[in-house]
């Protein structure tokens, strides 16, 4: 029977940060300038002084210019893979930093959470922006998720994402992020539709909800289906079609595989409203 790897199993959530979570903040942002610096020929020690120094202004310039933003570290399993940090106003929804340590990059994550915050722009009417470096190659992947350079800053382009921008993919990710965890669970045991990459059509029933200490200003929960056994085991993003709660983007971790099929989790964290 084939073994699922352990890194593709662990569920996605987030957390607030903490102190304790500092040395592993500078870690994180260590690996995201290592390739800049690179072509310097720094020994070690040069490394180590100039990381600390752009590690402290970055967090005294996220301090200052976001003092109300929400700092999340992002968790793979049990542990710490990336941070995000979003600011929310009456005018945006400006994504501050996402950042994932270099393992846990190229794996959807990003893409997955980014995704939930285009939902709940498109929700609140809102554009979602980011200032993002002329040298990041994360600019693909914006473009690739809809954002649209508006700005030139010098170093940064700012970028912007709104829900009429594409108004068919909107509409996918608005209903998404209505959908309450309450909604799923009156769901429990229905069919959802989707296409594999290679094997064409699956469909998979909705076979658990578990909530992961939702609050009233965040609900955060898993959502199992069980797959056909001969469904190709991947974790992807994939496009579901429920007869019900419409069509939406969700990204699909294969968890486990026994005689009855096998079964993919996916992680939702979404911002209840008044209106929910």
């Amino acid at each position: 029977m084939p073994q699922v790897n352990r890194e593709t199993r662990a569920p996605i959530s987030l957390r607030p940060v903490c102190p304790d979570d500092e040395p592993f903040l500078y870690a994180l942002y260590s690996s995201t300038r290592i390739d800049e610096i690179s072509p310097f020929g720094w020994d070690e020690t040069q490394q180590r002084s100039f990381f600390a120094l752009q590690f402290k202004a970055q967090q005294q310039h996220w301090s200052t210019q976001f003092p109300d933003a929400d700092h999340h570290i992002i968790v793979v399993g049990d542990r710490p893979a990336g941070r995000l940090l979003v600011n929310r106003t009456s005018a945006e929804i400006r994504l501050g930093d996402i950042s994932l340590l270099p393992d846990d990059r190229n794996r959807g994550i990003g893409a997955s959470l980014i995704r939930q915050l285009q939902a709940e722009a498109a929700r609140d009417n809102l554009p979602l922006t980011l200032h993002v470096a002329k040298s990041n190659r994360a600019i693909r992947l914006y473009e690739r998720l809809g954002f649209v350079t508006v700005g030139d800053i010098g170093s940064h382009f700012k970028m912007e994402w709104r829900a009429d921008m594409d108004s068919g993919r909107a509409g996918e990710k608005l209903m998404l992020e209505k959908t309450t965890q309450q909604m799923f669970r009156d769901n429990l045991g229905t069919t959802f539709r989707t296409q594999s990459p290679s094997s064409g059509p699956v469909e998979m029933e909705l076979i658990s909800v578990v909530d992961h200490g939702s609050t009233p200003r965040q609900e955060q929960f898993s959502l199992i289906f069980l797959a056909p056994e001969d469904t190709p085991i991947l974790q992807n993003l994939f496009v579901l079609e429920h007869g019900t709660l419409g069509t939406f983007d969700l990204l699909l971790v294969p968890i486990g595989r026994d005689a009855t099929g096998i079964q993919f989790e996916a992680v939702i964290n979404r911002f209840p409203t008044n209106a929910d």
